[in-house]
């Protein structure tokens, strides 16, 4: 959180505009009630194209018949936690539509489940080589 917030705190154009800036604290109730709360931050993270597991991946996916390209995505997962605050090398990859990915009514077709299977496989018996 630090390093999202003091850039915006010590700029000078910034801090000539009354602002307050802070990482928001959620409030959630689960379905069985619970109630959750911590702040609403989510790192970002970065693997350079030419780190092992990347690599990896994408010597994997081509073997198995793909053209992959690295990227970004456009929400939040659990990377978050193992790569963002644990610095564990993490890649994301997942069949289905980006644009579909947590909403309501989430979904995919069963071909691109059935599919990404053999692409799991694939990274991981690369990796493992």
């Amino acid at each position: 959180p630090e390093s999202v917030l003091e850039p915006i705190n010590k700029d000078e154009a910034i801090s000539a505009i009354p602002h307050e800036a802070y990482i928001f604290e959620g409030h959630d109730t689960t379905y069985t009630g619970k109630e959750l709360k911590g702040l609403k931050f989510f790192p970002g993270w970065e693997f350079a194209a030419d780190h092992p597991l990347v690599k990896g991946a994408l010597a994997g996916l081509e073997k198995a018949g793909l053209e992959p390209k690295v990227g970004s995505y456009q929400f939040c997962t659990n990377g978050a936690y193992s790569a963002g605050w644990k610095n564990i090398p993490t890649i994301g990859f997942g069949p289905g539509d980006e644009r579909l990915v947590h909403i309501a009514d989430e979904c995919l077709p069963v071909e691109d489940l059935l599919k990404a299977k053999l692409y799991f496989k694939a990274i991981a018996e690369e990796m493992l080589r």
